[in-house]
């Protein structure tokens, strides 16, 4: 009896398990429409040139304003970025070197975000939950759970939407660390706009970093664009109190469907991507 029982108790959870994966297939296939994103099935890259207020008031004591972009990002299909170092001025080598210093750190800046704004910005929300994902429904709010491998490591993750599509939280567990993400959004023409992202780090339940992202865009054809980022960078210090630097990225020239090809630098995985004529 009690084998029976058990096996009528494990058809009645696949049963479920299925279900839960078609609602899942259905519920995406629903608001995949719903969003502004930059990439769609006719976008195999595109490019932009980016700076930020530290290094433009770096460049404005050495240099006229045409230096002020002094890297072009390239976003391929493949969900990866790369960099370009853009003409710089012929300055001392004392200041060329803080020069370089501050390119990187503006690097630093932009790895830093990417990751976000692949999953906010770039595409739709469900671009990558898996088609194994399941979903749930508690009162006005829809939930998407799914599970990934990732360097050998189980990862976990919740997103929570309105009954209408609008993603309203994002939470990755990683074994003793959480990410938890706030995005907000804004009708636009009928579809919703992320204009930023709030973003915690907890590691043993005490946040320990965060990220408040402000999103300024201008409108390229069809697509809503970034121009300004505005970031808000907290990390927690050895004293225990919460330090919060205010950052601000610019973004301007994009191109789509550039001929590239990438460049990787022997025994560096630094990589640039180059246009082809």
């Amino acid at each position: 009896m009690k084998k029976w029982l058990l096996v009528a108790i494990l058809a009645v959870v696949m049963v479920c398990t299925a279900q839960a994966q078609e609602n899942y297939t259905q519920f995406k296939s629903q608001i995949n429409g719903y969003y502004h994103n930059i990439v769609d099935s006719d976008v195999q890259n595109f490019s932009c040139l980016i700076t930020s207020a530290a290094y433009i008031d770096f460049i404005d004591d050495h240099a006229d304003s045409s230096f002020y972009y002094p890297l072009k990002i390239t976003w391929l299909s493949d969900g990866s970025s790369y960099y370009a170092l853009q003409p710089f001025p012929a300055l001392p080598d004392s200041i060329q070197r803080k020069m370089f210093a501050q390119a990187q750190a503006l690097k630093n800046l932009w790895s830093y975000i990417f990751p976000d704004l692949n999953k906010f910005v770039f595409y739709e929300p469900l671009h990558e939950v898996p088609d194994n994902a399941t979903l749930t429904t508690f009162g006005d709010t829809i939930g998407v759970a799914f599970r990934i491998e990732e360097k050998a490591r189980e990862v976990k993750s919740k997103q929570t939407f309105t009954k209408g599509g609008m993603l309203g939280r994002v939470i990755w567990f990683f074994n003793e660390r959480k990410e938890v993400y706030y995005p907000t959004y804004k009708e636009v023409n009928k579809k919703w706009l992320c204009l930023g992202w709030d973003g915690q780090v907890l590691t043993n339940n005490e946040v320990s970093s965060g990220l408040r992202t402000k999103i300024i865009y201008f409108r390229q054809n069809e697509r809503f664009l970034p121009e300004q980022i505005n970031l808000f960078v907290q990390t927690r210090t050895e004293s225990g109190d919460i330090q919060t630097i205010p950052r601000v990225l610019f973004l301007k020239d994009y191109e789509f469907n550039q001929n590239v090809q990438v460049i990787t630098a022997k025994g560096d995985s630094a990589a640039a991507a180059q246009e082809q004529p």
